[in-house]
């Protein structure tokens, strides 16, 4: 085996000991080198065996293994080329030359592009069209002999991206910096596999697109398979040659342009696209490469990348038949930034910065301290006080910058803005909402700029979700304004909200500057009051713990009202007097007690004018009651005359007068005494019954989607309310239905019996302007009750 090995060992060396070679130095005619010649050695036939480039000292070195007669052939760009006289090789010797260039400037200011003309064969070329290509080729088989030399490290940017496939926003990237020698972008197949197969092959189900390498463009193969022919471009320093397959070529091929600059012939970029593909690869494949040129005359691909679409299985219909679906495009490529040999730097690239500014939308002005993050990378930056940010190291492409502001990060959300990054002049303007504008987004009017909002979600330890529609509370102590965070204790306001199905709530209409305990009450589970302080003009966020481990008392809610008109009872005493726990109904007969420890207790009502009501209640652990109370009126003394009715007929009389609304006399009623309220009310003008036979609500037919709008409770759900913008009511001039947050006034529980008249106002230009309430434009129904003198 030894003796075998050595034999093939010394069956090369008469090969390595005969090998001759030209080497020599290029200068010009100053006698100055020449670096980035390209110097090809011709053999008798004309053929190139043996390349090289010229070093920033103008040295070459050309080496062949078979002795005869050669010529030099130098090409340099911005002129044409040059071959020397032939010049003898004898075996093993090495003749040194001294060439000075004195060759034709070729400017390509002169070139000028024709009419195109169909191609049958490449070797139809124009003159024209073949010097420029010639221009072409010195540049690419430079290049190709600088990442030759391995002596060159370049660090690059490399990245692969998915993008949708409409390439509008990038899914996913990821990038990469690396430092190596100079190489091809690709490896790219062999000229003659590509020749045979083609630029795209699909087996297995998996689609190979293939980019052409520097071999293949430089190849005889490639000039062979192609038609070639000049381009002009919008660009006028510009001019392209464009390559295009044979027309009997029927393989997946390519075709593209090069672009040359006209003053100085260099070669600047490369596009092609695909043939003989499918619609959709023939649309969105493809790539590019970019060539620089740099110092010494060294030649390398600046930026390069190549798009590859995703087909999918499901198909779409098409005049043609069925064809498949983009499902996405992914796109690998990156960027040359430095070039180096040794210690010396050939070439580097500005950095590429992101600059841009995020400004509120509504005013203009400035937002500082935002956050900004290009999606699907991890570049990101925060605004200075001018608004402005820039983040550097940013790839040209399309992206979408996420925005995150104080007050988006408030309510859990982000603002998304769509950029297309090309260089760093350019700035990006980013606006984004306002408070004013995510306030009136999450609750409309009910959100002017001094109340307050609070936006939060409930989370249950361990297994479980929390049901959509838990009730929420923020509850004050109106008495007790301040910005101490502690637990409200005994709060006589409260507002109540319900839980989405992701379990997120929002409470509107909140007082500033004020303690707030937010509590919920979610069935078999406790959950504990958090305490919270909303500043003017900024929105408060809770987020609050459920745990069914755990037990807290009930939530016990109440309406108090008289038992034949249904008034609203205010300031009626209700206690639990086991447990010490006393309130008083607010002046829409409410009451509320935050946390009443489970068992049955005696529950007691009082009110002036009014008969006592005592009762026994049962309290479930994490549970909430509502209740509603109904107190008789006790009789009154002889002497006690009850005068009404005289002052407010009287403006009842003025406004009906006027005749700016709808209007219902005690003489209206009594025909129609049998009848429900729902039913007389229904056939007022503009007038809207919600609801059924027992339970009704009435709108105006005006009001806006984004203003005044209700959203029942459970209860009221189940009563049959829904959604809409309900009128306001009054009842002898106490509003028992003012805001779309108190609870719905139903219509049916009055008696028409019991009443002396009714206005009613469809809009805000109709009524009267003691009732008049901008928050709530769905018009005002004023109920008089009889009155007994």
């Amino acid at each position: 085996m030894r003796r075998l090995l050595l034999a093939v060992l010394c069956s090369f060396l008469p090969a390595l000991a005969s090998a001759q070679s030209i080497q020599g130095v290029i200068v010009d005619r100053a006698d100055a080198p020449v670096a980035g010649v390209v110097v090809i050695l011709l053999d008798s036939a004309s053929l190139g065996v043996a390349r090289a480039l010229s070093n920033d000292r103008g040295e070459f070195r050309l080496t062949t293994p078979q002795a005869g007669r050669y010529r030099v052939r130098t090409q340099r760009i911005g002129f044409l080329p040059v071959t020397s006289d032939p010049i003898a090789l004898a075996e093993g010797t090495t003749v040194t030359q001294r060439f000075v260039l004195g060759g034709i400037a070729f400017s390509l200011d002169t070139v000028r592009v024709a009419s195109r003309s169909t191609c049958k064969s490449s070797h139809e070329v124009s003159a024209a069209t073949f010097a420029v290509w010639e221009q072409a080729r010195t540049a690419l088989t430079a290049t190709q002999l600088t990442a030759g030399e391995r002596t060159i490290t370049a660090t690059t940017i490399a990245f692969d991206r998915a993008v949708d496939p409409f390439f509008q926003r990038i899914r996913r990237q990821s990038t990469s910096v690396q430092s190596a020698l100079v190489t091809q972008p690709w490896r790219s197949q062999s000229s003659d596999n590509l020749r045979r197969f083609g630029y795209v092959v699909v087996a297995n189900d998996t689609t190979t697109y293939f980019a052409p390498g520097l071999e293949v463009l430089l190849s005889d193969s490639f000039f062979a398979d192609h038609c070639f022919h000049l381009v002009s471009s919008p660009d006028a320093t510009r001019i392209g040659v464009a390559f295009e397959p044979l027309p009997d070529r029927r393989l997946p091929d390519i075709r593209g342009t090069m672009w040359l600059d006209r003053k100085s012939s260099e070669l600047r970029s490369l596009e092609f696209g695909y043939a003989h593909v499918s619609r959709q690869q023939m649309e969105r494949a493809g790539g590019e490469m970019d060539f620089v040129r740099m110092r010494n005359g060294l030649w390398a691909i600046r930026r390069w990348s190549i798009r590859m679409p995703v087909l999918g299985e499901r198909a779409q219909t098409t005049l043609i038949g069925s064809e498949p679906v983009v499902v996405e495009t992914l796109i690998a490529g990156g960027e040359l930034s430095l070039a180096m040999r040794g210690g010396d730097t050939l070439w580097s690239r500005p950095p590429l910065v992101l600059r841009g500014s995020v400004v509120d939308s509504l005013s203009g002005k400035p937002v500082t301290g935002a956050y900004v993050v290009l999606m699907g990378t991890t570049r990101a930056a925060v605004t200075d006080t001018g608004g402005r940010f820039a983040i550097a190291g940013v790839l040209p492409g399309k992206y979408t910058a996420e925005v995150h502001t104080a007050i988006l990060d408030e309510i859990d959300a982000v603002n998304q803005t769509r950029l297309v990054f090309t260089d760093s002049i350019a700035p990006h303007f980013i606006r984004v909402p306002s408070s004013q504008q995510i306030r009136t987004k999450l609750c409309g009017t009910l959100a002017p700029p001094m109340t307050g909002i609070v936006v939060g979600g409930i989370a249950l330890r361990g297994t479980g979700d929390i049901p959509p529609g838990a009730r929420v509370f923020a509850e004050w102590n109106e008495s007790g304004v301040n910005n101490a965070a502690a637990a409200v204790l005994d709060p006589d306001r409260w507002i109540e909200s319900h839980t989405d199905a992701a379990g997120r709530f929002r409470i509107c209409g909140l007082p500033i500057n004020t303690t707030l305990s937010v509590r919920a009450v979610v069935d078999g589970a406790a959950v504990a009051p958090v305490p919270v302080v909303v500043l003017g003009g900024a929105i408060g966020r809770v987020e609050l713990s459920a745990d069914r481990q755990a037990q807290r008392g009930a939530v016990f809610t109440g309406l108090v009202l008289t038992d034949s008109t249904r008034v609203p009872v205010a300031n009626a005493e209700v206690f639990i007097a086991e447990l010490s726990l006393r309130t008083r109904t607010n002046e829409r007969g409410m009451f509320r007690f935050s946390e009443v420890p489970p068992g049955t207790w005696s529950l007691g009502v009082r009110g002036v004018g009014y008969g006592p009501l005592d009762a026994k209640l049962t309290f479930a652990a994490n549970k909430a009651i509502e209740r509603q109370i109904l107190l008789s009126r006790v009789a009154t003394l002889d002497s006690v005359r009850v005068v009404g009715g005289r002052a407010d007929m009287a403006q009842f009389e003025e406004n009906r007068k006027l005749g700016l609304g709808s209007f219902v006399t005690r003489d209206d009623l009594e025909r129609q005494r049998d009848r429900r309220m729902s039913t007389i009310l229904a056939s007022l003008a503009s007038a809207q019954i919600v609801g059924g036979t027992n339970h009704a609500w009435i709108a105006g037919g005006r009001g806006s989607v984004r203003e005044g709008i209700h959203y029942p409770d459970k209860l009221e759900l189940s009563m049959g309310a829904k959604p809409a913008c309900y009128s306001q009511v009054y009842l002898n001039g106490t509003p028992v239905y003012k805001r779309s947050t108190d609870p719905l006034f139903d219509i049916n529980t009055l008696s028409p019996d019991a009443i002396e008249a009714i206005e009613f106002y469809p809009s805000l230009a109709l009524t009267p302007a003691r009732y008049v309430d901008p928050n709530m434009p769905c018009g005002v129904v004023v109920i008089w009750n009889r009155r007994s003198e």
